[in-house]
């Protein structure tokens, strides 16, 4: 994109895109900045005239250039929260991660209550006898192998467990 000389009123932008015509678009002045090309566009016009060795060099020379930025940023932001947790009388590191802030601290000291001890099983009432490894309680919904006995003439006092098969 190429910026063009003011004219008045109104900004006269050159659009160019990849396999299409030259565009010409005006902007009257005040438009959202949205609608103005970006400092990353006219970066990567300006990459485009670049070679491939000059563009390599510029790859590896980012992530140094990106650690930088990332801290210089940092730094920004941790300013700008410092001035506006100052504006409401606090110092930063007041602001901790609270979940809540209607919480009161106190309500975070609280015992935890202890985890409920895992339930058995329950005991056997029922075993499957053409496989063993298969039982049933008796309680809740009947398991499919009881059924199919029962439904081929098994009575359910020959499927009883008894303790010493």
């Amino acid at each position: 994109m190429v910026w063009l000389a003011n004219s008045g009123k109104t900004k006269d932008i050159k659009l160019t895109q990849p396999q299409t015509s030259h565009t010409v678009a005006t902007f009257p002045r005040g438009k959202a900045a949205a609608e103005q090309p970006t400092a990353v566009q006219t970066t990567l016009d300006q990459l485009k005239g670049m070679s491939y060795r000059e563009i390599m060099e510029l790859a590896a020379a980012l992530p140094g250039i990106t650690e930088k930025a990332k801290v210089r940023d940092r730094v920004k932001a941790r300013t700008a929260a410092t001035i506006a947790a100052s504006k409401f009388g606090f110092k930063l590191n007041e602001l901790g991660g609270e979940e809540s802030p209607a919480k009161p601290k106190a309500a975070s000291k609280l015992p935890v209550k202890a985890k409920a001890k895992k339930r058995s099983k329950g005991k056997v009432k029922y075993r499957n006898p053409l496989n063993k490894a298969q039982t049933w309680t008796g309680k809740g919904r009947q398991p499919n192998w009881y059924r199919t006995a029962i439904a081929a003439g098994t009575t359910p006092a020959s499927m009883e467990h008894r303790l010493y098969d």
